[in-house]
């Protein structure tokens, strides 16, 4: 089981005092939970409202973990998060000092592709922060899209590399260094066991682990002449889950927005 408080201003403010609600869920998209205080008390609590409420502390299934996004600085204090005071720029927009852990540490950063900026604006419910993966693949051979939620890859594929971290819904990040594709200089170049037709995709989930599986951000296909993506290194991509294209293909939903770079 994880120990969460899942609202950041929870995070931020609460020190300690006994003016708590704890509460449990295998649901981590439950619309509602009871929460207990501790004179025995019980609160039905709704997501929606949540953290407008006292601090709220959950017990839920544990969730895979990641290093956090941004340094703590030393002597924090008595919260459970403070905020660095490097994050809020004039624009208002939060940058993040990222841990060594993005470029794959030691020996100085490795070369290939990193994800340098992230925003969505999807929550995790009950489950608080994002717990984000970027995976990266290769494709030898052909992709059409036939239809909503459809594709035909023709040829070989494989893993090119999976990068993450944990990040808040609604911030913009835009000093990332997360590494998804070590070595990968040139994405016409990628190939998996044949050399025809090479293709370049980056999938993104969010890891909720336990009892309610993966979410779909949707996927972006990068290369030359491949539809209906077309996506490019260097530019920033909206994500949209449920494998729709951008603009929203049928039920498709906006997930995120990322950019990606060469290092």
């Amino acid at each position: 089981m994880d120990f969460y408080v899942p609202f950041r201003s929870h995070r931020q403010s609460w020190k300690g005092t006994d003016d708590i609600l704890v509460g449990t869920t295998f649901d981590l998209d439950a619309p509602s939970i009871q929460a207990y205080a501790l004179d025995g008390s019980v609160k039905t609590l709704y997501l929606t409202s949540a953290e407008q409420g006292p601090p709220l502390i959950i017990l839920h299934p544990a969730e895979p973990k990641f290093p956090l996004t941004a340094r703590q600085p030393l002597g924090i204090g008595s919260a459970i998060e403070m905020p660095v005071s490097s994050e809020i720029t004039t624009a208002g927009i939060e940058e993040d000092p990222c841990e060594p852990y993005c470029a794959g540490g030691g020996g100085g950063p490795a070369s290939g592709i990193y994800v340098t900026s992230f925003y969505s604006s999807r929550g995790d419910g009950w489950g608080g922060s994002l717990e984000i993966q970027f995976r990266s693949i290769g494709f030898s051979g052909s992709i059409n899209f036939l239809g909503p939620s459809t594709w035909n890859y023709s040829g070989s594929y494989c893993s090119k590399g999976i990068g993450g971290g944990t990040f808040e819904p609604n911030v913009e990040y835009s000093n990332l260094a997360v590494l998804v594709s070590p070595g990968i200089s040139n994405i016409l170049t990628v190939a998996c066991g044949t050399t025809y037709g090479q293709t370049y995709e980056v999938d993104i989930v969010e890891i909720d682990g336990g009892f309610n599986g993966d979410d779909d951000f949707g996927r972006r296909v990068f290369t030359s002449g491949a539809m209906p993506y077309g996506a490019t290194i260097g530019t920033f991509q909206a994500y949209y889950d449920k494998e729709g294209f951008p603009g929203g293909y049928w039920d498709a939903e906006y997930s995120a927005t990322v950019k990606t770079e060469y290092r």
